[in-house]
């Protein structure tokens, strides 16, 4: 990745609670008989209701993509809504919307299971070509995800593990177009909390496997060029994290990744593609359910 770009996200989570809950009370009797030798009535108490959560939750996340501030409107990042091409150097960025919208279930405090619908809103094409821009679907996907696979002791410091599988469904153009059957993903979060310090280590680990039905991409006109279609991509970010407060975050990610098609030849072999870059950044907690990055 040759540019440095702009990239904002906000992360915005709503949860579904249970409005009522069945009020519990109890009647007791006041024992201490008055000065006069009358006795005192009963009286109700009545204990506060609790609500139970239900086990259900809802929640988007939105990155913003800008153009590259190096050399605008010249290159492509490997997270282009549009880059279909192994060559990063001729395919323009647009301004665009990343979102996905969460529907998320408990089977208990450690599983869930989760639909995601993932689309790009595209605002402006680079190359100003109009059927660019809009509405465009990515694969949305099904995630179980587990908490607490591993949670250990490492001396004074706790060292945690989370996971989830993902299976993939061709909604996106490209998918559809070149009869996708779909893809897996299995991923590890591993992280390292130091005692009693604000600094921290984190990282997403993923292996995702495409099942393709054809080695090329199926040409969008007659004549036109075709390329051999992903097939397994590895990915790895690790991050140091720095708490300045209770809702500030800054952290510096490192990603590396790698992404090999049919023909088993990874993308990191054009050269205009490096395969890592470094992001700086902060997160913000802004709410309870509401987060900026």
């Amino acid at each position: 990745m040759k540019s440095l770009w702009l990239k904002s996200g906000a992360v915005a989570t709503t949860a579904l609670w249970s409005f009522a809950a069945l009020a519990q009370s109890s009647a007791t009797t006041a024992a201490s008989p008055a000065l006069s030798g009358t006795s005192t009535a009963t009286s109700p108490v009545t204990k506060a209701a609790t609500a139970a959560p239900m086990p259900l939750s809802i929640s988007s996340f939105n990155i913003f993509y800008g153009g590259p501030v190096t050399n605008p409107g010249q290159h492509s990042s490997a997270d282009s809504a549009i880059n279909t091409s192994g060559d990063t150097s001729t395919v323009l960025q647009p301004m665009y919307l990343r979102n996905q919208i969460a529907f998320s279930y408990k089977l208990n405090p450690k599983t869930s299971i989760t639909p995601v619908l993932d689309f790009d809103l595209i605002m402006a094409d680079a190359g100003n070509n109009p059927k660019n821009e809009g509405f465009h679907w990515r694969d949305s996907f099904i995630k179980v995800s587990r908490s607490d696979l591993m949670d250990v002791k490492l001396g004074l410091n706790k060292l945690t593990l989370d996971g989830d599988m993902r299976l993939f469904v061709p909604t996106s153009l490209s998918a559809r177009t070149n009869n996708t059957l779909g893809a897996i993903r299995f991923s590890l979060f591993p992280a390292l909390a130091f005692n009693k310090s604000k600094w921290s280590l984190s990282a997403v680990l993923f292996a995702k496997y495409t099942q393709q039905t054809q080695d090329q991409s199926t040409p969008s006109a007659p004549g036109a060029a075709t390329s051999p279609l992903k097939r397994l991509e590895l990915y790895a970010g690790p991050q140091i994290n720095y708490e300045i407060s209770s809702k500030a975050t800054a952290f510096i990610l490192y990603e590396m990744g790698g992404m090999y098609n049919t023909h088993g030849i990874p993308d990191y072999a054009n050269v205009n593609n490096s395969g890592t870059d470094i992001e700086p950044g902060m997160n913000l907690n802004l709410h309870e359910r509401l987060s900026l990055i």
